[in-house]
């Protein structure tokens, strides 16, 4: 998908990814970490990963209140 359209994203430098805390996506995962590095080192953007807390439901309208 970025190789498709990398000249419309082109002016993109930095990426920020809201992420839950699902198992597969935790810091110690060193293959997600490791992919991010490798997209990130490969095409010179910045990535910012931010974690929700635990048992953050983003999913649920009421506990955003």
């Amino acid at each position: 998908m970025w190789e498709q359209n990398k000249e419309k994203y082109a002016p993109i430098l930095q990426f920020v990814i809201n992420l839950d805390n699902d198992p597969q996506l935790a810091s110690n995962r060193t293959q997600f970490i490791r992919r991010m590095i490798e997209f990130s080192k490969k095409r010179r953007i910045e990535i910012h990963l931010i974690y929700y807390p635990p048992y953050h439901s983003k999913y649920n309208p009421i506990e955003r209140c």
